[in-house]
């Protein structure tokens, strides 16, 4: 359990006023937005995004003034950007493992690196499969060798022979297996990756659908520059 702590107080004269400001390590502001452009590689998606759902976090100071309280961000602490994808699923999935996959690009006002791309998932699972039937073919080319000097040598004891035999058959009934697992986990990956393009695209033209209805609604008045609404019929 966190220990409690009462909040500073400083209190001074404003516009005739008496303004109080209460300030606390536990005060803070969190902000979401929608950035387009920048580094279109975001840690645990496999596809690029133009568009991505930027969240920063900062101190916070509060004030009571004019019998109203205002709320004043101070200090960055942390900017973190996810795919529409991945936001979705952050604010629907609580309590699930360690959470959701995010990218930082920001922490206490200083920026971080952007994430550059080792290889596709592509180029990932072609290695893998590949890997893959290279040991379980390496490890039959060893029987074989060792099959083969039993031959050049004259000797075939037939218990050598039956363990040969079984070893073979083994990494023979395994190789279909072990290179199914990798184009299967391939598969998984891909359909993942095209559920979450489809959701960073629809997302994508719903909030442009819904930018272009604004400029409509503000040329013929409907709504003031700011994007807010105007009382019907003034």
């Amino acid at each position: 359990m966190r220990d409690s702590q009462k909040p500073s107080l400083r209190e001074k004269e404003h516009a005739g006023e008496n303004e109080r400001t209460f300030e606390h390590p536990a005060f803070g502001m969190i902000g979401v937005r929608v950035t387009t452009g920048g580094d279109p590689h975001l840690f645990g998606s496999d596809i690029k995004h133009n568009q991505r759902i930027s969240i920063t976090i900062k101190t916070a100071r509060h004030k009571r003034n004019l019998s109203n309280d205002w709320y004043h961000a101070q200090k960055e602490l942390i900017q973190v950007e996810l795919s529409h994808s991945q936001f979705a699923e952050f604010i629907t999935t609580p309590n699930v493992g360690d959470g959701i996959p995010c990218t930082i690009t920001r922490h206490e006002g200083r920026l971080v690196p952007s994430i550059e791309q080792v290889e596709t998932k592509q180029e990932m699972f072609r290695r893998e499969i590949e890997d893959s039937a290279r040991r379980r073919l390496g490890a039959i080319g060893a029987e074989i060798a060792k099959l083969g000097a039993l031959i050049e040598s004259g000797k075939l004891p037939k218990g050598e022979l039956r363990e040969l035999y079984k070893t073979l058959a083994r990494h023979a009934e395994q190789l279909p297996g072990s290179i199914g697992f990798v184009v299967e986990q391939g598969e998984e990956a891909l359909e993942k990756a095209t559920t979450a393009a489809k959701i960073d695209i629809e997302a994508t033209i719903h909030a442009h659908v819904n930018r272009l209805g604004l400029e409509a609604a503000k040329a013929i008045g409907l709504v003031g520059p700011n994007y807010t609404m105007k009382e019907i019929g003034q």
